[in-house]
């Protein structure tokens, strides 16, 4: 196979998980910009915006630990799904009979041959250096997320596939096709545009700190999506190891298990101990535990993100072991369409202008980096629909690159041995890889 790695294809069944995913990120990004702007009475009688970052953060890992019941269940019960291989009890046995019972490494690999779901302790405890991506990753997007607009917060996010681009390389050994790298620098443009757009607005409000405080938002945003883009290129590569592969349940759920641990035993005692407004500390657990109990529509807001968090990462790690971590942060690319104009329904139809987003001046460069991250998103996809090949139009300023799209088609259409060398010359590429589609 060549050093650009597999080239996937989308169909139906990828179509509908992308959709799945879009419509859960979207809700789980609605609800906790919302969740964070509702109010409560602690046990004082004090009035208490529920903008809490920690507890946030915790609930998402809760939302993923629900995948390790899901996980369990399949494997037990040997249920059909995604990422997962089951062998007959019938063969089973019959392998457990012919196999000797001698503790040896090749056991261990027999083992895992019998048992294709089945991961190593080492593996299980391994999946907390994902954890501790997502916990970061999350924790400097709420951050961000206090100092920014939901719609620009998600399309900050977009950078992820400028990251993910360049970590293929050196942590899969895989590299993009030029005409990717295009599509890559429009999505720079697209997030250049929109952060333009957040300091002109903060500007423009003509409160001195506000500028300040946006460009520190950017900066967390920016820093937490390098972060996830770690974690995206990290499970795309555990979930594609030869030797053990981890199914997609147990490695977000141990990611949930890893990151609730950590913010109850580590971060949370470090966030009583900052200083800060909240009886003292930077978050107390106690005044997030008043909230809640006492604040019936926090305590909706709190379930419903809990379970679209759930659904996210669900259909968002599927996207990554059916096709690849540069398509889940491209997951990422097309939220941002639905975010705004969801947020947008919010501010003007839904809540008479009490939350969402309304439409400034400077929206309009939002709406033009939003259609660049689209445009350079549908560059990068070619040649699969819906995308943009660049093929010499004037729409993509006469760049051409057709001999990479043929590449890509002979790469996944055709795999004859017997004639891969001299086809393979036939095309002026002596080791070209050509492959026949799987039926």
């Amino acid at each position: 196979m060549s050093s650009h790695g597999h080239v996937t294809r989308e169909g139906p069944y990828e179509r509908m998980l992308f959709l799945i995913a879009v419509t859960a990120g979207t809700l789980c990004s609605i609800f906790s910009k919302v969740i964070m702007e509702l109010e409560g009475v602690t046990n004082s009688g004090k009035i208490h915006s529920f903008d809490r970052p920690l507890a946030l953060t915790w609930g998402m890992f809760v939302g993923m630990i629900l995948g390790l019941p899901l996980h369990w269940i399949i494997v037990y019960w040997k249920l059909p799904f995604p990422g997962y291989k089951h062998i007959s009890t019938k063969q089973q046995s019959s392998d457990e009979e012919s196999t000797p019972l001698v503790a040896t490494a090749a056991a261990a690999a027999d083992a895992a041959s019998t048992n294709p779901n089945h991961v190593p302790n080492w593996m299980l405890i391994y999946l907390g250096i994902p954890a501790m991506f997502d916990l970061l990753a999350t924790a400097f997007s709420m951050i961000g997320l206090l100092y920014l607009d939901v719609s620009v917060y998600q399309l900050l996010r977009g950078s992820g596939i400028v990251f993910v681009a360049l970590l293929k390389r050196p942590m899969l050994g895989q590299r993009l096709y030029s005409f990717q790298w295009i599509g890559v620098l429009w999505n720079v443009v697209a997030l250049t545009l929109v952060g333009l757009a957040a300091v002109w607005n903060a500007n423009s409000k003509a409160i001195a700190d506000d500028s300040n405080h946006t460009m520190v938002g950017i900066l967390f945003m920016l820093l937490a999506t390098f972060i996830q883009s770690l974690q995206f290129v990290f499970e795309e590569k555990v979930m594609t190891t030869e030797t053990f592969k981890v199914p997609p349940l147990l490695l977000f759920g141990m990611e949930g298990f890893w990151g609730t641990l950590i913010c109850t035993v580590v971060l949370t005692p470090i966030a009583m101990l900052v200083p800060g407004s909240d009886r003292g500390s930077f978050e107390n657990p106690a005044t997030t535990w008043e909230l809640i109990k006492d604040t019936p529509s926090i305590q909706i807001m709190f379930a419903f993100y809990v379970g679209t968090i759930f659904a996210y990462n669900l259909f968002a790690v599927l996207i990554t072991l059916d096709m690849s971590s540069v398509w889940h942060s491209i997951l990422d690319n097309f939220r941002p369409v639905t975010v705004w104009a969801t947020d947008l329904f919010i501010f003007y139809v839904l809540t008479n202008g009490k939350y969402g987003e309304s439409w400034n001046e400077y929206s309009w460069i939002q709406l033009v980096g939003m259609v660049v991250l689209l445009y350079g998103t549908l560059i990068f996809n070619a040649p699969d629909p819906p995308s943009i090949r660049c093929e010499g139009q004037w729409y993509v300023l006469g760049i051409n690159y057709t001999s990479e799209y043929v590449a890509i088609m002979r790469e996944r259409y055709f795999y004859i041995p017997a004639l891969c060398k001299w086809l393979g010359s036939a095309v002026g590429h002596p080791r070209a890889h050509i492959r026949v589609k799987a039926p």
